[in-house]
């Protein structure tokens, strides 16, 4: 079968490399360790290969400039949405 090109990129490999690297590294934590912080590296590890392939899908230049903009409004929005139930629960008293 033949490679996507996201596959081809140098990155691409690196990430899957950076994947199985940090998965070996965190399979050998305590229970604790792996619950709290090492799925959470994980998970960010796993995700770079990913988003590059994903990226490598949006071939319109608008395209990934509204992910960019999505994520960021999904970025800001986290603690907004935090100080908005603070304020409202003070307001439900």
């Amino acid at each position: 079968m033949e490679r996507t090109n996201f596959e081809k990129l140098d990155v691409y490999r690196l990430s899957e490399k950076l994947a199985h690297d940090v998965w070996n590294i965190v399979i050998a934590w305590d229970t604790f360790a792996r619950d709290t912080v090492g799925k959470q590296i994980v998970r960010a590890a796993d995700s770079i290969g990913a988003n590059i392939a994903e990226g490598s899908g949006h071939v319109e230049v608008l395209s990934i400039i509204g992910d960019l903009y999505g994520w960021r409004v999904a970025h800001y929005m986290k603690p907004s949405t935090g100080c908005a139930a603070h304020i409202r629960e003070s307001f439900c008293r």
